[in-house]
């Protein structure tokens, strides 16, 4: 880490140590998690402090750094995944994400509130999904996220007491960037049909219907003939339900045979979603009808997905 006057001039270099900030998975670089205290003199970062760290396939945990003395301290006692921390308004909290230590392929954060000195560690949602985004109100009295299910992207608020509302709904994907003192956010919002564009969302009336303020591809769009997208759902293996889609060609006849394309996803820890996709656009303006699905108890999917995507893992190819 280090940090720079606003004002410019020469960084100085606050971590040291055989050591990397930012959560890792299977030693790969990512975005670091890191917040300032509000008094300035502290900063809270993600990471693993340790020598062997090279060798740590993703656990990571959530450090404190006095910026004086360039003491490091752990906050996070329980090994596990923990990400993303964020500091209260009145300085007294940490949000963060994660999940404890475990062997299966794939788990689902959840967001979690400890004391700015680590104790008092508490789960607020236990929603089976991906929060991310976390941003405090700036009361204090909980916080807001954005949260993919079923392919769509919507905003949540969870209050300090792990009660958690949706304030946005629809079929599209949309991303929380900031949130001001009264509660209007911003953020871009993509679907189908069109790519992400910034977008107002106030936050304080409920259900909200996001308000678009650029159209930055609009010249784009109005010489283009897009391919018409169909969402679905299945059942498969034990009745389990899944989502797809189909992206017809422009033009489509239903009269005419078409050739398939069925794109697959690495993983699967991950998930397709609503939003724009120019590769599969492309392909259909190529006459291809697309089909793209996500495996059964894929994340954004399912309930108590871990355990059962370490063996889905070993079938979902008995499953396209």
């Amino acid at each position: 880490m280090f940090v720079v006057s606003a004002d410019g001039g020469a960084p100085q270099q606050i971590t040291s140590g055989d050591w990397s900030v930012g959560a890792r998975f299977d030693v790969l670089d990512g975005p670091v998690g890191w917040n300032w205290t509000p008094d300035g003199r502290s900063m809270v970062v993600e990471g693993m402090n340790d020598s062997s760290a090279d060798l740590n396939y993703r656990n990571a945990n959530i450090y404190i750094i006095a910026l004086a003395s360039r003491g490091v301290r752990r906050l996070t006692n329980q090994n596990g995944v923990w990400t993303s921390p964020n500091v209260s308004p009145d300085g007294r909290r940490i949000a963060f994400t994660g999940y404890p230590a475990t062997k299966a392929s794939y788990q689902a954060p959840e967001i979690y509130l400890m004391n700015l000195d680590g104790g008092g560690v508490q789960k607020l949602t236990s929603l089976e999904r991906d929060p991310t985004n976390t941003t405090w109100a700036a009361d204090g009295n909980g916080l807001y996220f954005q949260v993919d299910d079923h392919g769509t992207n919507n905003i949540g608020f969870v209050s300090l007491a792990g009660a958690v509302r949706e304030l946005t709904s629809g079929n599209h994907v949309l991303t929380l960037g900031s949130v001001s003192k009264t509660g209007v956010a911003v953020g871009t919002r993509s679907s189908y049909n069109s790519p992400p564009d910034i977008v107002r969302i106030d936050l304080r009336s409920k259900p909200t219907e996001p308000l678009q303020l650029t159209a930055v591809n609009a010249d784009m769009l109005t010489n283009i003939k897009l391919g018409s997208v169909e969402k679905f759902t299945y059942s498969s293996t034990g009745g389990e339900k899944v989502d797809g889609w189909i992206v017809k060609p422009p033009a489509f006849d239903p009269a005419r045979k078409y050739p398939l394309i069925m794109e697959i996803h690495g993983g699967p820890h991950g998930a397709y979603n609503s939003g724009f996709s120019f590769s599969f656009q492309n392909f259909a303006a190529n006459g291809f009808v697309v089909l793209y699905t996500n495996p059964a108890a894929a994340p954004a999917t399912a309930r108590n997905s871990a355990t059962r995507l370490s063996t889905l893992i070993l079938v979902s190819i008995t499953r396209i």
